[in-house]
């Protein structure tokens, strides 16, 4: 696989899932033709509350994170829940900790990446979509490849 390291703009695709108590996140991150496939998961009861709602937060910070720590300088981030978009511009209030969370990180990166949200339809043929819904599924199986967690881990405590 090719590095994505200092790409200009690159298409990212997030899902979220949720089974049993565990939170999963799906990414795909699309830089010209390379392609990297991310999938974690996480077991909390405070996320739990949120369904796979919490998986899709997390997919698009661990994204937006990932892009600056690779140096990409702008993510076109494609999701099919209307809320990712309309937390961070503040068409939605952040009424739970996840979202002001959410919020408060997405905007801080925002000073390092240019970001831009791009809704699309679930389950519609988008075939990086469907991939990033597979692979926040295959998290619930125990799939992980997520470069860099415990260093986005650490950096999502200074916001809480």
């Amino acid at each position: 696989m090719k590095d994505t390291s200092n790409y200009k703009i690159c298409d990212v695709y997030t899902d979220g899932s949720f089974r049993d108590g565990i939170v999963g996140s799906g990414v795909v991150i699309k830089c010209d033709e390379t392609i990297e496939e991310i999938a974690f998961s996480m077991q909390s009861e405070t996320l739990s509350a949120h369904r796979n709602v919490s998986g899709e937060i997390y997919a698009v910070m661990y994204a937006v994170f990932y892009a600056s720590k690779k140096g990409i300088s702008k993510l076109r981030i494609f999701h099919d829940y209307s809320g990712l978009a309309h937390w961070v511009n503040g068409e939605w209030k952040t009424k739970t900790e996840l979202t002001k969370l959410y919020k408060a990180f997405v905007k801080y990166y925002m000073s390092y990446v240019d970001i831009e949200f791009v809704k699309v339809q679930a389950h519609r043929g988008n075939q990086l979509n469907n991939l990033a819904d597979k692979l926040a599924k295959q998290s619930l199986e125990g799939k992980f490849h997520a470069p860099y967690f415990e260093d986005f881990l650490a950096q999502l405590e200074i916001f809480k």
